[in-house]
């Protein structure tokens, strides 16, 4: 499938341990787009998908919101982020972060958005955008 460029698995009833199946079929894939809005992804889902996604380097949009994902899966996802230079939306909006994860999200933002073309948004649990 070297031409998909974009995959919308959304509210698709994913759990964590289907996540955690599905992420290696991400790997070579050289997505643009994907969400995975409104499913049940936990912190083991979260650290899947990071290894998964980890060499998509042309990822401009990833949506994950509505999911289960806390601190420590956030945490394995940032460095992936950070790897994707054209990366310019991230939405996180309603999952299980902490208060702490929500302002090291807006500096992660911050930080992402250093050097790049454009700006880099992290959309928090108030679903209002940080940049």
């Amino acid at each position: 499938m070297p031409d998909l460029t974009e995959l919308d698995l959304t509210n698709t009833h994913l759990s964590s341990a289907l996540i955690e199946i599905l992420a290696p079929a991400f790997e070579g894939l050289q997505l643009h787009m994907l969400s995975l809005r409104g499913n049940r992804c936990l912190s083991g889902g979260a650290k899947a998908l990071a290894d998964g996604i980890k060499g998509m380097r042309h990822l401009r949009w990833i949506d994950l919101s509505e999911n289960l994902i806390d601190d420590i899966g956030a945490y394995a996802l940032e460095p992936v982020f950070a790897s994707m230079p054209d990366l310019q939306y991230i939405n996180f909006r309603l999952n299980s972060f902490s208060l702490v994860w929500e302002e090291e999200a807006r500096e992660m933002c911050m930080r992402l958005a250093q050097g790049r073309q454009g700006s880099v948004y992290l959309f928090d649990a108030t679903g209002w955008p940080s940049r």
